[in-house]
């Protein structure tokens, strides 16, 4: 809604990084539509989409659905992480406790500068308290046991080949960490997409920077250059003004 209000007549290009990646995909194929009859604006819309990595769902169950495991393996892991949910996840005053107690902004920081593998001193103060504020407020034990003991909903692979119609003619862009310990590109999704991008039928392109789960942040000098070549392939061949005003303006607003 907030792009239809916000964006009429307009294309636009969808960014996002782990599962704003999923998310990402889910808006431009149309699958977060309540019904088969809804016209979706990002579907006609969008003319490309750019992840920063991309996580395999929206909680860590999303794991399980990897096409690596065994039909033995995913059901144990599917099992470790119902024991994990019945002992963590779903026990409130125990996540109470963690949060008030154990989370501090050191162990923020700590925990934060291991995902920024290539530059972990842009961990700053302002990037912690952005983390460490929400833990605090009311209401963050309810969303953080709803986060890992919801449906983790459709893989990447799952929305491609639900909605091969639709992505398959979206130009894709992958900008990956090469040290990313949540979403390493050796993984079930980040194969995945290295096939894709090695289909010349196909206009998906991956490249793999020095950098950790965050690479727009870790490594924005490469991560920002490689996004803003592919705008600029986008630009040459758009064939609508709406199209190239947007593009120019992503690019500005990415190369500063």
């Amino acid at each position: 809604n907030y792009a239809k209000e916000n964006m009429a007549g307009k294309d636009v290009v969808l960014v996002g990084n782990s599962i704003g990646s999923l998310i990402a995909l889910s808006a431009t194929s149309g699958d977060f539509l309540s019904d088969n009859k809804s016209s979706g604006f990002l579907i006609e819309k969008t003319k490309g989409i750019c992840m920063f990595n991309c996580g395999v769902g929206l909680n860590s169950r999303g794991i399980a659905n990897e096409s690596q495991w065994s039909p033995a393996q995913r059901f144990l892991i599917n099992k470790l992480f119902d024991v994990l949910d019945t002992l963590i996840f779903r026990n409130q005053a125990l996540l109470g406790y963690v949060l008030e107690e154990v989370v501090t902004e050191e162990l923020l920081r700590e925990t934060l500068q291991g995902l920024y593998k290539y530059s972990p001193e842009r961990v700053d103060d302002e990037l912690v308290e952005s983390f460490f504020a929400p833990a605090k407020t009311k209401g963050a034990v309810d969303a953080l046991s709803q986060i890992y003991t919801n449906s983790p909903g459709k893989t990447p692979m799952d929305l491609h080949t639900e909605y091969d119609d639709i992505l398959s003619k979206i130009p894709i862009k992958l900008v990956w960490g090469d040290d990313d310990a949540i979403a390493p590109v050796s993984g079930g999704v980040g194969q995945f997409y290295t096939k894709l991008s090695e289909n010349e039928d196909l206009n998906v392109s991956l490249d793999i920077i020095p950098a950790g789960h965050v690479p727009f942040d870790d490594n924005p000098i490469q991560c920002n250059d490689a996004f803003l070549q592919w705008l600029e392939t986008l630009n040459k061949n758009s064939d609508t003004k709406e199209s190239s005003g947007v593009l120019d303006g992503l690019g500005k607003l990415f190369s500063r």
